[in-house]
């Protein structure tokens, strides 16, 4: 009876090895495929970035420091408000606040009829 039981466990085990090894011969068959399905995700993924970059617009792939450089030619002017740029976007809004010198100096703009009435008055 006990050569009868361990003959059954081993067949078992026999068919469980063979199981085991057809499982790894498959998983080996898996593997290369899988390898390659990876690295063309990868290289998707590397296009899909790229394409992403072509689309933006050309100020979203200028560098801060020309911006910056920008709108200091801009502000030293004084005929312009920076104040729309700063509500853009928060790239926009960064490169002018972390500017001393686009946001410290004050132009005063006084309309011509102010100027009349002050030399009206003066006179």
């Amino acid at each position: 009876m006990m050569v009868s039981s361990l003959s059954s466990y081993e067949q078992q085990i026999a068919s469980l090895s063979q199981q085991l090894c057809s499982q790894i011969e498959e998983y080996r068959g898996l593997r290369a495929p899988l390898i390659e399905y990876s690295k063309a995700a990868s290289s998707l993924q590397a296009r899909s970035s790229l394409d992403k970059a072509e689309t933006l617009s050309p100020i979203s792939r200028c560098p801060n420091e020309v911006l910056d450089y920008i709108f200091q030619l801009i502000a030293e002017d004084g005929s312009h408000n920076l104040r729309p740029l700063l509500m853009m976007n928060k790239r926009l809004y960064r490169i002018i606040v972390s500017n001393p010198n686009l946001w410290t100096k004050i132009f005063i703009k006084i309309d011509e009829e102010l100027q009349e009435v002050n030399s009206l008055s003066a006179s």
